[in-house]
């Protein structure tokens, strides 16, 4: 059954609080000086060192106001809020410069960018990275100790009389001619030609940009202010002006002269005059490219170039893009180490020890420096064939084998790893060794028949007495059906998260509780299972609800309190595959989520509620027990009412088919005949919302409050429940919503209050009183308290609630300074 893997799409937004599948990839310490450490052998955390250059002005940029993040995202640059981003606004470069990160995780697809953040608009000018000059963009894996230069330029705009101009208030006309001008505005004073003439050039430039404007009616007028340096003009509007402020006529720009640079390379190849090299690992030329073309004439005198000789080059023309690369410019090359890879070559026909994967994983981690000499102990025929004076298979477990070749003393040309007779390979120095293998092991996997599976689980010892099970398309299909179907993560005992917090997760100490209720670790410990999963199971199912489950195991008098998380799962939902292939993917996930040394057993939630603590169903609705909820369960239920002697039901079908806890009823078949249509029978009794939240609260321990109907207003306690979110986890959040969801409990009737109901202080009393306002007359707004104040939001379109709660608030006698409006667009 072969499948598909969709590509993952990763949307965790930091600044509202959504969690990242992936899990936050930096820990992070800013330093003001200090060298660059070195990376860990294992090349787990990397080191990156900023500076940051003034390109117009020259020398070092130490505007006081700039800030920068770095941003991270699978396979991408992340613009921030993506996935991984992490902000590091306390870093500017007038405090350090450059500043250098140590410990940085490093993940394997994810790539990252430098943003800079924060520098405000002075007099018509502000400072922005010059994203054509700077190199913004990196791998951790590709060089896990990153030296970037960013440069910074200053960036003119024309400062307009009114700065909020939308089509919505002024009109399309308005907008466009606005952007019109802007744009043209803009073009010509942050060009490199216009910041390079003179104070009374760029004025005669900016005074045939405004009659060029004017010829084409898209100002009314135009006039310099020889005394100040200023132009200002009109828009075509008549109202709304704009000006090009002094500093666009004034400022002397000087571009930084090209510095030289050194790298050190080694040599790969001779061809002829030209030497093939390759940078060493942690030089920042493998940004540009991992192969460069140097001229062997610029080698010292007397030279003899050979593979595996070491060289530093140093040169001042930048890179070139170019495929091999090139250095610009090349000043000198210096020779290093003359010791070639002649010097090492062993005598392969030795080898007694059979190669295995973990040997060649081993191997891999060697990348360019791959020798003759790492194969040497390994038994292999060598043979010559065509331009190679040596060729050599080495076959491995599991269907894979290492093909190498090459002309001794050079060094290997070709060290290919193979699986089976797929026609893809990877080179062990260019790719990832690891995922490759994990990847065809997970393709094998999905390939399996039922019985394979059987044979594989059984063999591992993944047997059904320890809650493991062999899912095929049909029973992951009907379980889809019939269940809320998730899964439970275990987590380790203790552990110490990024920021060196020691992270419990389970305890015999009941006062310990409250410390795992309140340590924030959600994202990290959820980031962490999906990432050691080695595959991307958003591709093969949806991802649901995700959050702590706590529980309490073991006999009373060795009680230990447990969290796990728990993670819902479901088949996709999508044209690009039929529903059959969607099962057959669910199946694959369902079955691979258990070969992780975390997985703690699935956890089947029957779509029918149950109710009562003593409730002992298995499946609510399957009254004939036979693991699915269909009309023969409805017939069998009327059949034993009817003639209660021949139909017979259960114990555990009696169990399931009350669906309401009052015992075998009509109203129990008429309900799953609701459920079958896809009818819901919503909860709306408010009491009993209360009480089923507030025991859910404090069985999974979620820091929600439930607040009791003689605190709330008495003209809603009737009509709504008020909830209390007491902190931001998402955990806590996400693990309510689904209990609302999975208990049928009708939307709306749920309300999540901005106050706290025993906080007496002046801004929360004027957060619950304009929250009230705001719930009895239908506005659509939303209210939240920071500190100091109040922040109403609204969207842009409802220019109407502004109105409103400007009213209330004179009305009511409130500081008007205390409400911030927020208007989403």
């Amino acid at each position: 059954m072969k499948k598909k893997i969709f590509a993952a799409i990763l949307a965790a937004m930091c600044c509202t609080g959504t969690f990242n599948a992936v899990g936050m990839p930096l820990s992070i310490a800013a330093e003001t000086t200090g060298t660059v450490s070195q990376a860990s052998e294992a090349a787990k955390t990397g080191t990156l060192t900023v500076t940051v250059y003034n390109e117009d002005e020259g020398g070092l940029y130490t505007d006081e106001h700039t800030s920068f993040m770095v941003c991270g995202g699978p396979d991408q640059p992340a613009a921030p809020g993506m996935a991984g981003a992490v902000f590091l606004c306390d870093v500017t470069p007038s405090e350090s410069n450059p500043f250098v990160l140590n410990d940085i995780n490093i993940v394997d697809n994810f790539k990252y960018t430098i943003v800079d953040s924060g520098s405000p608009d002075y007099d018509g000018f502000n400072y922005r990275i010059d994203n054509e000059r700077s190199d913004r963009t990196f791998k951790f894996t590709e060089n896990p100790d990153q030296d970037l230069s960013i440069y910074m330029k200053k960036n003119y705009f024309v400062v307009n009389s009114d700065k909020s101009v939308t089509v919505a208030t002024h009109g399309q006309n308005i907008y466009d001619n606005i952007g019109e001008v802007c744009g043209q505005a803009l073009d010509l004073i942050n060009s490199d030609d216009f910041k390079a003439l003179a104070t009374a050039d760029r004025i005669s430039k900016a005074k045939e940009l405004m009659k060029s404007l004017s010829d084409e009616e898209l100002i009314a007028d135009y006039a310099f202010d020889a005394e100040n340096n200023v132009m200002k003009f009109t828009y075509k509007c008549g109202t709304i002006t704009g000006q090009l402020r002094p500093a666009v006529f004034e400022d002397k720009h000087k571009q930084l002269e090209a510095a030289s640079e050194t790298v050190r390379v080694t040599v790969i190849e001779i061809n002829g005059d030209t030497l093939l090299v390759k940078p060493a690992d942690g030089s920042g030329a493998l940004r540009s490219a991992d192969r460069f073309t140097v001229p062997g004439v610029l080698l010292p005198a007397d030279t003899v170039p050979a593979a595996g000789m070491e060289l530093e080059i140093t040169f001042n023309g930048g890179i070139l893009e170019t495929w091999p690369g090139q250095f610009g410019n090349i000043q000198k090359i210096t020779v290093i180490n003359e010791k070639t890879a002649a010097d090492e070559t062993p005598d392969l026909t030795k080898g007694t020890k059979a190669m295995t994967l973990d040997n060649v994983r081993e191997i891999a981690q060697k990348k360019e420096r791959i020798t003759w000499s790492d194969l040497a102990e390994y038994k292999c025929e060598w043979k010559g064939i065509g331009a190679y004076t040596h060729m050599g298979r080495f076959d491995l477990e599991d269907g894979y084998y290492l093909i190498v070749e090459g002309n001794p003393p050079q060094m290997p040309d070709v060290i290919r790893l193979y699986h089976r007779d797929d026609v893809n390979f990877i080179d062990l120095r260019y790719h990832n060794t690891d995922k490759f293998i994990s990847d065809n092991f997970f393709k094998d996997f999905c390939n399996m028949t039922e019985d394979e599976t059987k044979a594989y689980f059984a063999e591992k010892g993944l047997t059904e007495e320890k809650g493991y099970r062999v899912w095929t398309a049909e029973t992951a299909a009907r379980a889809a059906e019939n269940y809320f179907v998730s899964f439970l993560v275990k987590l380790p005992a203790s552990f110490t998260d990024s920021k060196g917090n020691e992270i419990i997760n389970e305890t015999a100490d009941v006062n310990d509780l409250s410390r795992m209720m309140t340590d924030n670790s959600f994202e990290e410990q959820h980031g962490s299972f999906f990432r050691d999963l080695d595959i991307n199971l958003s591709g093969l199912c949806n991802i649901g609800n995700a959050h702590f489950n706590y529980r309490s195991e073991g006999p009373d008098d060795a009680k230990v309190h447990r969290r796990y998380i728990s993670i819902d799962v479901n088949p996709k939902v999508s044209v690009h595959c039929t529903k059959e292939e969607a099962a057959e993917m669910y199946a694959d996930a369902l079955n691979y989520i258990q070969l992780s040394p975390q997985f703690a057993g699935f956890d089947l939630g029957s779509k029918i509620p149950s109710y009562g603590a003593d409730d002992t169903a298995k499946l609510k609705g399957d009254a004939n027990n036979d693991g699915q909820v269909d009309m023969s369960d409805v017939v069998l239920i009327m059949q034993s009412l009817a003639n209660p002697d021949k139909y017979i039901l259960s114990e555990d079908g009696r169990a399931n088919a009350d669906t309401d806890g009052d015992g075998v009823t009509v109203g129990d078949a008429q309900a799953i005949q609701k459920h079958l249509l896809g009818i819901i029978d919503y909860i709306t009794d408010t009491d009993t919302i209360r009480k089923m939240a507030a025991d859910f609260c404090a069985d999974q321990m979620v820091n929600i409050t439930v607040v009791p109907k003689d605190k709330m207003p008495e003209n809603f306690a009737d009509k709504y429940v008020f909830i209390r979110r007491n902190n931001d986890s998402i955990s806590d959040f996400s693990g309510f919503e689904q209990f609302l969801w999975r208990n049928n409990i009708k939307g709306g009737i749920v309300r999540y209050i901005p106050y706290d109901i025993d906080d007496d202080s002046e801004l929360n009393k004027i957060t619950e009183k304009l929250y009230l306002y705001i719930l009895e007359n239908s506005i659509s707004a939303s209210v939240h308290k920071t500190d100091d104040k109040i922040i109403v939001g609204y969207s842009w379109f409802q220019d109407e609630v502004s109105e409103k709660i400007k009213g209330f608030i004179t009305e009511n006698n409130i500081d008007p300074d205390l409400i911030v409006y927020s208007v989403l667009e």
